[in-house]
């Protein structure tokens, strides 16, 4: 008699758990090779950012794009306007927020707003009733870089600069940097920190492997590994309180306060 040949249920039960041994396998490295992937795009839309400062004050013979965004995606400070980085969404759609962008004094120098998104922000994503989506921007300035500033109890305005000639150690000075806003509409305003206490005023996007890229007033991106609890904490949105005390022996303040101030100390 001809005998059909198969697999028996024991082959078929090895076959299955060595697949699944396999994908055990795999699947960590797959994800931190997806990490790495999305870093290396963050860093360098931080890069395209820096540039294009660096470019638009050069035209601009030497005043930089103000840090506070506007519906016009103009400020003006002593008579004079001056464009900031990118202007308000015009409404809560994601087309709106891309039209915010492009009204931006950026926008010439990188006609995409592809940079203007980090592959891990993806509020844009969730809907937030209606036609409104969450925030797309994932990067923001600070209020030292803006002509309008606001006293928040934090003593930002008078650090801030409005000549790239004004930055000490430009290398040393960051521009942009990835905010998480909590409330997952868009990154309002500019982002602010406390520069007379050791606290922290608004949470940064901690999403590279407990790290965040920046941008510097030279051009180039980096990235900073952080080892404060309470800013990761504020940037999971686990503690719903804004203000936060930083963390007394990681050092984490005092080097981004550093890089924060513009000007000399």
């Amino acid at each position: 008699m001809n005998q059909k040949k198969g697999f028996t249920l024991i082959e078929l039960l090895v076959v299955i758990a060595i697949i699944a041994l396999l994908l055990a396998i795999l699947m960590p490295a797959l994800n931190t090779a997806k990490q790495i992937a999305a870093t290396v795009v963050c860093l360098s839309n931080q890069r395209q950012l820096g540039l294009a400062f660096v470019l638009a004050s050069e035209d601009m013979n030497g005043d930089i794009l103000d840090a506070k965004p506007t519906g016009s995606g103009y400020i003006t400070s002593n008579g004079k306007r001056y464009p900031t980085f990118v202007a308000s969404p015009v409404n809560g759609t994601l087309d709106g927020k891309i039209e915010g962008l492009k009204k931006g004094g950026l926008w010439p120098y990188l006609e995409t707003h592809k940079v203007f998104n980090c592959p891990f922000d993806r509020r844009w994503r969730k809907s937030r009733g209606g036609n409104n989506v969450g925030g797309y921007r994932s990067y923001s300035m600070g209020q030292t870089l803006s002509r309008v500033t606001t006293n928040h109890g934090t003593d930002e305005p008078k650090y801030a600069i409005s000549k790239y000639g004004q930055f000490s150690r430009p290398s040393d000075k960051f521009i942009f940097l990835e905010e998480n806003d909590n409330a997952g509409i868009f990154n309002d305003n500019y982002w602010n920190m406390f520069l007379n206490s050791r606290k922290w005023y608004d949470p940064f996007a901690v999403v590279h492997n407990r790290s965040s890229t920046f941008s510097y007033a030279d051009g180039h991106s980096g990235k900073f590994k952080w080892t404060d609890e309470g800013m990761i904490e504020m940037s999971q949105g686990i503690n719903p309180i804004k203000i936060r005390l930083a963390d007394t022996e990681s050092g984490d303040y005092e080097l981004i306060r550093a890089a924060y101030i513009p000007g000399r100390l």
